[in-house]
């Protein structure tokens, strides 16, 4: 991808949220614990990154409240 074709910070963010989305489902419903812990340190990785383009203000992705997908059945 070249600098000209780099993504915005809202294309970014919309991205990261999406990934978290689907890494909270995996954790929340993994049956093995090694899953469900690996999708957790996902998870806070994915928070990281919002976290330091300053999308976030607390540092804690366990104490925020799931992020809801849209296509939830």
């Amino acid at each position: 991808m070249s600098r000209d074709d780099s993504m915005t910070r809202a294309e970014i963010s919309d991205r990261i949220s999406r990934a978290r989305s689907l890494i909270q489902e995996v954790r929340d419903d993994a049956a093995i614990p090694v899953v469900a812990t690996s999708a957790h340190q996902a998870d806070v990785l994915c928070h990281r990154i919002m976290w330091e383009m300053g999308a976030e203000s607390g540092t804690t992705p366990e104490l925020e409240e799931p992020i809801e997908r849209e296509d939830s059945e």
